[in-house]
């Protein structure tokens, strides 16, 4: 499970657009920290969507991280529960890098 990610490294912020009712604007900065980058929309883009993208990045280390925790605790704990969680987030991760899910 060990990849490198394709995605630019957090943090990523959000703000609401000035020009847009309703429409929110994500910020990221290219990993070279020259240049910041925005993904923008108005309309049906909320808030909350802004917030849950920008969250990417950081949500996706925690996944992996308790991907790795519960690989290392199934051997002794193993159950339908935890065969679930593990296949969830082994999909999850896969998505999130660009993989078939």
């Amino acid at each position: 499970m060990e990849q490198k990610a394709a995605h630019t490294p957090a943090p990523w912020h959000f703000k609401k657009l000035a020009m847009h009712d309703g429409g929110h604007v994500v910020m990221f900065t290219a990993q070279n920290g020259q240049r910041t980058h925005r993904l923008d929309c108005a309309g049906e883009f909320k808030e909350a969507d802004a917030r849950l993208i920008a969250a990417a990045p950081e949500l996706l280390a925690a996944l992996e991280t308790a991907y790795m925790a519960l690989i290392g605790y199934l051997p002794a704990h193993r159950n339908d529960v935890t065969d679930a969680a593990i296949g969830a987030a082994r999909a999850a991760i896969t998505k999130a890098k660009g993989g078939a899910a």
